[in-house]
């Protein structure tokens, strides 16, 4: 009878199976995930070649323009000096690419109704931009015209950026404004900042600097003709009122 070799008890390992089984198909899993997500990013990639041809363009503007600017056309935007001015019912300025706007000029578009300072388009996609819009400029849109919008973010898509009207303080010495944003509209049914329905901005939004709104001048000098002339009314009721009875006696 030959004796047969013991063998030493393995310890139920039920649990451990069950680990690497669950973590092998979790692999799997990424695994597949992971390439679907590398397909999907080269796909997106072709697809978004001109948004990618246009962000290593880049403009630099140093003296007034008289016609209106976009990044799809101008790459990112830079406004050290001068500006975009023009008197049109239609922006000065239109962020439709995934690039950036920094302006510490002037945009400008006066006397207009309808105008627009900066519009950022999202009509043709989701735009992303890290560095957003920049404003330690002067953005005008004063002067007659009804129906304006310093800035107008519409399209139905994602702007995922940040929009930042600031000052800029000097980092040493008194620490007093270096640059500092500054939004003027002027007219009825006019805003300074517009977010149309159905648009989405992730990202800060930061208002600061100076930002004034105000009714149309035609209006604002309708308000202080009545208003004065009932000033009068009441100034000058009171006046006979108080002497009436020294007048009667």
């Amino acid at each position: 009878m030959r004796a047969e070799s013991l063998k030493r008890p393995e310890p139920d390992q039920g649990l451990a199976r069950k680990a690497r089984v669950f973590w092998a198909n979790n692999y799997e899993v990424w695994i597949l995930t992971k390439h679907r997500l590398m397909l999907s990013a080269a796909a997106t990639a072709l697809l978004a070649a001109p948004f990618a041809l246009s962000a290593h363009a880049e403009t630099t503007i140093t003296d007034t323009r008289k016609q209106a600017i976009n990044t799809a056309s101008a790459g990112d935007i830079t406004i050290n000096s001068g500006g975009v001015e023009i008197k049109a019912a239609s922006p000065a300025v239109t962020i439709n690419s995934n690039n950036f706007l920094l302006n510490q000029g002037v945009i400008s578009n006066q006397n207009t109704a309808g105008a627009v300072g900066i519009l950022v388009d999202t009509s043709a996609g989701d735009i992303v931009s890290s560095s957003g819009i920049t404003n330690v400029g002067n953005i005008n849109l004063t002067g007659d015209g009804t129906g304006k919008s310093g800035i107008l973010v519409q399209g139905g898509h994602t702007y995922y950026a940040p929009i930042t009207l600031a000052t800029v303080t000097a980092t040493a010495g008194s620490g007093a404004a270096v640059a500092s944003s500054s939004v003027s509209v002027i007219g009825d049914s006019s805003n300074i900042f517009t977010l149309v329905k159905g648009t989405t901005i992730d990202g800060d939004v930061t208002l600061g600097g100076s930002m004034v709104a105000s009714a149309s001048a035609k209006v604002r000098i309708v308000v202080f003709i009545l208003f004065f002339s009932l000033a009068g009314l009441v100034a000058r009721s009171q006046f006979h009122t108080a002497l009436c009875p020294l007048e009667t006696r």
